[in-house]
């Protein structure tokens, strides 16, 4: 993550009005915080006018809804509950970004789990993962989404099976290996 980010920064030093270099920026800032356990909530607040002004410059852009979904922010406590205005605007996003942006693997995957947990709605959860999976089949981290919920819908059997399959795709997968281990 970020070694992706002086390229994006690069992108926007060429065109000021890439609106997905701004978006690209964000989420890689973003992953880079989460890969080091920072602090998500600062790190929103540092880098929330990425996102900003990649909706302000393209609002159709699906990619930028699902960023914005993927790190914001949801209370993980009794207020979490599908009426929340956190949980409600994440939602929004997520929708938004699936219905301008289908193809998009990544954000599917993270928009199933949201459903499947956060709105506890696994069948939404599970066929949007399944798009997700049709989207990008060689998605480690989407079959590792799929290891997990398989886990909690078919048993320990299935989710070792599924978890195994990961690992096939990709032998240095670390929260495969983890989650194997």
């Amino acid at each position: 993550s970020e070694a992706a980010v002086p390229y994006f920064e690069k992108a926007l030093a060429l065109d000021p009005k890439f609106a997905a270099a701004y978006a690209s920026l964000y989420d890689a800032r973003m992953q880079a915080v989460d890969q080091r356990m920072g602090d998500l909530k600062l790190a929103r607040r540092r880098y929330h006018h990425l996102i900003d002004r990649a909706l302000e410059l393209d609002p159709k852009l699906g990619a930028a809804y699902f960023a914005r979904a993927m790190w914001g922010e949801v209370q993980h406590d009794a207020d979490a509950t599908v009426d929340n205005t956190l949980v409600v605007a994440l939602e929004r996003d997520f929708s938004q970004g699936a219905a301008l942006d289908p193809s998009n693997g990544r954000g599917l995957a993270a928009y199933a789990e949201f459903l499947y947990w956060t709105l506890e709605r696994p069948g939404e959860g599970r066929s949007v993962l399944n798009r997700a999976l049709w989207v990008d089949p060689l998605s480690a981290s989407a079959r590792l989404k799929d290891a997990v919920l398989t886990l909690t819908e078919s048993g320990i059997k299935a989710s070792e099976q599924k978890n195994l399959q990961v690992l096939q795709l990709d032998p240095n997968f670390v929260p495969a290996l983890q989650r194997y281990g």
